[in-house]
């Protein structure tokens, strides 16, 4: 399952059943118009790896949607290969909890303000609270 409004964790099992070792691995996952990718990685023979792909929950998903996976591997420039599945996913509603709390304000005063955004997710979250070496206001939070 996707959850919308936060970002999402899918958790891939990736084998090697050959025997020799493969290099220059990378999952992508794609949903909704959007592609992720995984790091590139390597397996060894027989080696078993839980590989995450971090993937958005963007608010135009729709309640079902198309999961399209692609293990694509290039061991050397120019050889490449890639298998692709195509799943139906449920998209559910999961957005994170924003909480304002402030100082008591006085009229022609300065106060203080701040926010607690409890994130639902298991992918960490980045917000941007200030810019160039917090010299100019964050264009992310107004």
């Amino acid at each position: 399952m996707i959850k919308r409004g936060i970002m999402n964790r899918l958790k891939y099992t990736v084998q090697n059943k050959s025997s020799q070792p493969l290099n220059g691995i990378m999952l992508k996952s794609g949903v909704g118009g959007h592609t992720h990718k995984s790091q590139t990685f390597s397996l060894e023979a027989g080696e078993s790896k839980v590989i995450p792909v971090i993937v958005g929950g963007y608010k135009e998903l729709t309640d079902m949607e198309t999961l399209t996976t692609t293990i694509q591997i290039t061991p050397n420039p120019g050889e490449t290969t890639r298998i692709i599945r195509i799943h139906d996913i449920e998209v559910k509603n999961s957005p994170m909890v924003l909480e304002i709390k402030n100082e008591e304000f006085i009229r022609g005063g300065a106060g203080k303000v701040w926010f607690t955004l409890e994130n639902s997710g298991a992918a960490d979250v980045e917000i941007i609270t200030a810019e160039q070496s917090s010299k100019q206001a964050s264009t992310q939070i107004t």
